[in-house]
């Protein structure tokens, strides 16, 4: 019995020993592959969305779209699915638009510009019909951030660097040409967004080729074109006086096509302000039609100029304007000191002596501006009219009316740009059919520019701007205005010369002399400059007799 008891003990402890050896040779061997090095899985190249096409079917570039693709043209509002498929079926067309967080008023939201391409970008896509809508962009520059300047200065503005910006524009455009977009274009709302997008379109444009096409299109920040098709609808009226706020009938009515919250506008009728320049948006069916009206006309011209951008490869077209004359391109503004009781004009051109036949004010009558394939008799009836107490909007149909256009072909007075203001500030401008683009009109408080053969429409807004914002004499505003029409791209053809005129009744220096300033510069490659340095001048002389 003691062997048999014995015997199943030593069995016991050499099965017990040799478990024990296994299992420790079955770890250590586990810890050793373990730490050995893993060898990755070869990618297979069918593999998207940075996941393995083997570990799901939907990871592959072949596999067929499982839903239908929702109506948008919003990049954004698409599966990668979906973007695919838009590229086979012939969707090459991407616009990349840009917006801004600025301030606008005491209605209308911070995001103006972003609320109205959210329809514009929309419909210009759906005319296209082979295009999408990349993300807006929403920083862009609106003013110097540290110190404040421009916008800036306002609760609420949100700015970016122009090299930022031009770098969020580069790298948006470098994505889509990887995902075989042909056709990359820029479409910008606000005037600030212009030079950025010209530039990045230029340079991407060149170091690709053309392939594919980049390219910036002006014609989509054409307000001018705007404020004319609601004149022609019956929406405002021609030199409609302005509320003089960063806001117009042009951006309110398409905003409320996307939320009439954006524009305040239950609260505005509940209040009795809803109105922008004189215009009721009280009816909101009415105001809803007419903010369609607005983007279908946006989209159309817009969809037009890309076009003929895609046809010439993204080259900006450098072909000379179909006239055997070259119409001089200006930049000029007219203003009013009701505090001093001055008026008067500067003016820019890349003309020599622009101002020998751009101004023309007189003390008992008011200031007139001539300019494009101007006529220089339209100065002086324009101070024969006024000092007989014609309205300047009267006097710019009159002697419109009465222009016999001898010169039809060669120096057309559908080219006419000229300008009229009065001893109260009140004033009109027109700005023909046939100036060279870009060629229109802005007006301010006690102030209008205007120009033509301009880099963008931001030129003379931003006149304005700089006139209404600055402090001090009309020569330090007009100073300030010609700076920022300069700075926002200008007479495209470069600068030349530069003139400032302004009159008060015995306001001249020594007796009985009504020119308060008259100077000018016909030739200088920084004219604006060189005006400024005969201004500085001219504050140090003295103005008036001593007095009793």
């Amino acid at each position: 019995m003691k062997k048999v008891v014995l015997a199943v003990i030593a069995a016991v402890f050499v099965s017990s020993f040799v478990t024990t050896r296994v299992v420790q040779r079955l770890y250590a061997s586990g810890v050793a592959a373990q730490d050995a090095p893993q060898q990755p899985r070869p990618r297979d190249p069918r593999s998207r969305s940075n996941r393995d096409c083997r570990d799901n079917v939907y990871n592959c570039v072949d596999t067929a779209n499982p839903l239908q693709t929702p109506d948008t043209v919003w990049l954004e509002e698409l599966t990668w699915m979906d973007v695919r498929d838009a590229l086979k079926a012939g969707k090459t067309t991407v616009l990349i638009p840009t917006g801004g967080v600025e301030p606008n008023g005491p209605w209308l939201a911070l995001g103006k510009h972003n609320y109205v391409l959210q329809v514009t970008c929309d419909a210009i896509a759906r005319k296209l019909g082979n295009a999408l809508c990349a993300p807006i962009v929403k920083l862009v520059p609106e003013g110097s951030i540290d110190p404040p300047r421009g916008m800036m200065d306002t609760s609420g503005t949100l700015s970016a660097r122009e090299e930022t910006f031009e770098a969020i524009l580069t790298d948006t455009a470098s994505s889509l040409k990887v995902h075989g977009f042909e056709n990359i274009i820029f479409i910008g709302d606000s005037g600030g967004n212009q030079r950025g997008q010209q530039a990045v379109a230029q340079k991407l444009n060149a170091q690709w080729n053309g392939k594919p096409v980049v390219a910036h299109i002006p014609e989509y920040y054409d307000n001018a074109a705007i404020q004319k098709y609601l004149v022609q609808i019956g929406v405002t009226k021609a030199n409609q006086p302005s509320d003089n706020v960063h806001d117009e009938p042009m951006y309110t009515f398409p905003m409320m096509v996307v939320d009439p919250a954006t524009v305040r506008w239950a609260q505005r009728v509940k209040t009795g302000k809803a109105t922008i320049d004189g215009v009721s948006i009280a009816d909101k069916n009415k105001s809803l039609e007419i903010g369609r009206k607005i983007i279908d006309f946006h989209a159309t011209n817009t969809v037009a100029a890309i076009k003929k951008a895609i046809a010439n490869k993204g080259r900006a077209d450098t072909r000379p304007s179909p006239q055997p004359m070259d119409a001089p391109g200006t930049f000029s503004i007219i203003g009013f000191d009701p505090e001093t009781g001055e008026v008067g004009a500067a003016v820019q051109s890349r003309v020599f002596s622009v101002g020998s036949r751009n101004i023309w004010a007189d003390a008992s009558a008011g200031v007139a501006v001539t300019q494009a394939t101007g006529d220089t008799s339209y100065g002086p009836q324009a101070l024969a009219l006024l000092r007989a107490g014609v309205p300047p909007a009267a006097i710019i149909k009159r002697i419109l009316d009465d222009d016999p256009d001898p010169f039809p072909v060669e120096w057309s007075k559908q080219g006419r740009q000229f300008a009229v203001m009065n001893l109260k500030g009140e004033y009109a401008a027109h700005t023909g059919p046939k100036s060279t683009e870009w060629a229109g009109h802005k007006g301010g408080k006690f102030c209008t520019a205007q120009g033509n053969i301009l880099a963008s429409p931001a030129v003379v807004e931003n006149m304005v701007a700089a006139f209404e914002k600055t402090q001090g004499h009309l020569t330090r505003r007009f100073l300030a205005a010609l700076e920022a029409g300069q700075a926002a791209g200008g007479d495209k053809r470069g600068q030349q010369s530069a003139a400032m005129f302004i009159v008060k009744k015995n306001g001249g220096p020594f007796l009985h002399n009504d020119t308060v300033i008259r100077v000018q510069v016909d030739d200088n490659p920084e004219p604006i400059k060189e005006l400024g340095r005969l201004v500085a001048i001219w504050e140090k002389t003295p103005r008036r007799p001593p007095t009793k």
